[in-house]
């Protein structure tokens, strides 16, 4: 009896470790797919404010 409720128990803890590592993993992958974003937008960010500043800007002022 007591054999059953340890080994019960420890299931449930290896089950909750299991959990544990897939939430840490789902997390990751997360985590640098956002990276991955916002490496996407800050460069393009920075394409528009280049474009604005120095070609676009100056086709506006032109009349283009």
């Amino acid at each position: 009896m007591k054999r059953d409720q340890l080994n019960d128990t420890y299931l449930e803890f290896v089950e909750k470790q299991r959990l544990y590592f897939k939430t840490v993993k789902d997390f990751q992958e997360v985590q640098h797919r956002y990276s991955i974003l916002m490496v996407i937008f800050c460069s393009v960010f920075f394409c528009l404010q280049c474009f604005d500043t120095v070609g676009w800007a100056a086709g506006r002022a032109s009349g283009l």
